[in-house]
């Protein structure tokens, strides 16, 4: 008999250890909702806003003031859609 590797369980203990239903800390209507609400506001942030910020920096200022507006909105955004990501799933984890 092989010894089992690092995480495995052996056959002595697996016929040992009760069967255990994983329990949903969430149902799939409201993990839908979040997963739709990010793409929303990916879409808004990542495509809309950057794409109305070049239209209207234009001809206001110069590329370089313009592009780097544009990145630095990029940035902020993509900090902010990240954070509020881990807010929901460390929200979902706590049940």
């Amino acid at each position: 008999m092989t010894e089992p590797r690092a995480g495995e369980v052996s056959e002595q203990e697996q016929d040992t250890l009760p069967a255990q239903p994983v329990a949903s800390s969430e149902s799939w209507g409201r993990a839908l909702l979040m997963a739709g609400a990010i793409l929303v506001l990916a879409y808004l942030g990542f495509l809309f806003v950057p794409n109305r910020l070049v239209s209207f920096l234009a001809t206001r200022v110069g590329p370089n003031v313009r592009d780097g507006v544009v990145t630095g909105w990029v940035m902020v955004f993509f900090l902010a859609l990240s954070w509020i990501f881990v807010a929901l799933q460390s929200r979902r984890d706590r049940g």
